[in-house]
């Protein structure tokens, strides 16, 4: 019930966002500038069951334009086994925030999340805002209430059938497998065309297996001259400077065993007792200059720094004690804290 209730929590939080928004406009009209028929008297609502699924909504990844410029950044590993890189700040190439999740097939077969229509099959290089390059080909499902779900892998081989149709759990097209699983991987992300964001697919799958809490790597302030990276002594308090700073912090969602990475959803920061930033990643706002995702200034590279740290807002620090405390929650709701006390002079 604890869980539910939550799951009820974050879906509000979205409906608010939508209806904040109060645009409609749907997918066709965003990517060609096109009309296309609405779509939101179609069949059922989308929903999707959890089968080892990875949310990367909000994740911060490096983008490389092609080989040459991945040798300037380091690859590394992250708990999911997918591949990222770090040293942005020496490398070519562009960073954002990822808009959607991994999810797993029926072996080869990819299924469609509910009923609606065939919008079109593309290959992704032809789209931007939430659709990098890396994707491969993808499909694209308009759904009722001006959802359009989006299929897409390297690997992507759209279903041979002339249908237009789709009916909750067809078979769409095909992936290739993950070597651990055997079943086809691709990736999932949900457009919403009547409010203009790209929702995390989170608020749609129903069952997270995912008992672990994000881990909280490094809290930093971001100085003008300096940065300075938390750190909690057992001799002596830690040190800064009085002045204007920006918070970042790193955050990622660990993979247990065979269970999910429901993904980071909740980003709190109180200091001394109040709350200087509360943000969420239900969705990416389409703005003129790109994604807005934390409710952060567009494009959603602003929302990251160099090192892959999120960006949570600039705060004034007068000299005195400080206790700084950060809260992170994944879509299951599993929480981590991490507290930090030190001196500003």
């Amino acid at each position: 019930m604890k869980r539910e209730g939550k799951s009820r929590e974050r879906w509000n939080s979205f409906a608010r966002r939508r209806a904040k928004c109060g645009i409609v406009l749907s997918l066709a009209i965003f990517l060609f500038g096109g009309g296309h028929t609405s779509a939101q008297d179609q069949g059922a609502p989308i929903g999707l069951a959890d089968s080892e699924t990875i949310v990367n909504f909000g994740s911060p990844v490096f983008l490389f334009n092609n080989a040459a410029e991945a040798i300037a950044g380091r690859r590394i590993e992250n708990s999911a086994g997918l591949g990222k890189y770090e040293g942005f700040k020496n490398s070519a190439g562009s960073r954002y925030l990822e808009t959607g999740a991994t999810l797993q097939g029926i072996g080869v077969n990819v299924p469609a999340a509910g009923d609606g229509e065939l919008l079109f099959v593309q290959n992704v290089s032809a789209f931007h805002g939430g659709m990098p390059f890396a994707a491969g080909n993808f499909l694209a499902i308009a759904h009722r209430d001006g959802f359009v779900s989006l299929y897409s892998s390297k690997g992507f081989i759209p279903s041979s059938s002339s249908k237009t149709e789709i009916k909750k759990g067809d078979h769409i097209g095909m992936a290739a497998k993950a070597p651990e699983s055997g079943n086809a991987s691709y990736l999932f992300r949900l457009y919403d065309g009547k409010s203009r964001l790209w929702a995390n697919p989170a608020l749609f799958i129903q069952g997270f297996n995912d008992s672990v809490p994000p881990k909280i790597k490094q809290i930093a302030l971001l100085g003008e001259k300096e940065t300075y990276i938390a750190e909690n002594r057992k001799n002596a308090m830690q040190v800064i400077p009085q002045g204007n700073y920006l918070l970042a912090v790193s955050i990622v969602d660990p993979l247990y065993r065979n269970e999910s990475i429901s993904g980071l959803f909740r980003l709190k920061a109180v200091l001394n007792g109040q709350v200087i930033a509360d943000r969420k990643l239900d969705s990416a706002r389409i703005t003129e200059g790109g994604l807005a995702f934390l409710d952060m200034q567009a494009p959603s590279s602003g929302s990251v720094d160099d090192e892959g740290r999120l960006l949570l807002g600039k705060q004034f620090l007068p000299s005195g004690r400080h206790t700084l405390e950060v809260f992170a929650y994944d879509y299951a709701g599993n929480e981590a804290r991490f507290t930090w006390q030190f001196n500003a002079q």
